[in-house]
């Protein structure tokens, strides 16, 4: 028995204690048929003993590629992000980096210093990267296939894209002369883009379900903000809609069969 177990001598109810300074107890305090109640410190470490939890040595994890990550955070933004058809675009550049890596190996170091092979990036471009690559390693964690995420320690840039441009009348009215000369189908296009002020994923995702000419609104069930968005059309906007419903199907995306003009 290991050093320092107590041991149990079992006995008569009339059985002394062995002396102090032995090491060991026997204490035994039987109940009915002779069967022992409580061993004191003997029974502690019996119950300590069977409730511990064994340990088994853990099968060596099987290195994941970067690119096998990538794959799933595209399956995710598929299911969850608005943004999916970029994060498409963006993961291509990312994968020829460091598809073949494992995903353990790549560093903060090496995401920054890719970041900054790109010269031409503004800020903002940067920036989307960084989330997609977070977003990467971030579903890696959650399914256990990564334990860590470098994109923790790479810098966000301060952005500052911001812009205000209008057009003038001159140049509206040369755009419209351009598009009607050259790809008149595409003229309702312009005339919504330009009285609705939508963002182009907005305009160009919308189906004819969300919009009510009658009423005069379009609703945007969600938006760049996850949240719902209706945008009233003037004259102008549903006189544009009226064209394109008309060579449309009546159902689907609404500039998914464009008119041909005459």
């Amino acid at each position: 028995m290991a050093k320092g177990v107590p041991w149990l001598q079992l006995g008569n109810s009339d059985s002394p204690p062995r002396g102090s300074g032995s090491g060991h107890w026997v204490w035994p305090i039987f109940r009915g048929q002779g069967r022992p109640n409580c061993f004191g410190p003997l029974q502690r470490h019996l119950v300590e003993t069977r409730h511990r939890p064994r340990r088994y040595p853990q099968p060596p994890r099987r290195k994941i590629t970067f690119a096998e990550l990538a794959d799933a955070a595209l399956e995710y933004a598929k299911a969850n992000k608005l943004s999916y058809d970029d994060d498409v675009i963006r993961m291509k550049p990312m994968r020829e980096a460091f598809g073949n890596r494992t995903a353990e190996s790549i560093t903060s170091q090496d995401i920054e210093r890719w970041l900054l092979s790109h010269e031409t990036w503004k800020p903002a471009t940067a920036n989307r990267y960084t989330a997609l690559f977070s977003l990467v390693y971030g579903l890696g964690i959650d399914n256990n296939k990564v334990s860590t995420n470098p994109v923790k320690q790479v810098r966000k840039r301060r952005e500052n894209n911001g812009r205000e441009r209008y057009l003038t009348g001159s140049e509206e009215q040369t755009l419209r002369e351009q598009i009607s000369n050259r790809c008149p189908q595409h003229l309702p296009e312009f005339e919504i883009a330009l009285h609705t002020g939508m963002r182009r994923g907005e305009q160009f995702g919308c189906e004819w379900t969300w919009v009510n000419l009658e009423r005069r609104v379009l609703t945007i069930p969600r938006s760049k903000h996850g949240e719902k968005r209706r945008v009233y059309l003037n004259d102008i906007a549903v006189a544009a809609f009226r064209v394109l419903w008309r060579f449309s199907k009546g159902s689907g995306r609404v500039f998914g069969h464009l008119y041909q003009s005459d």
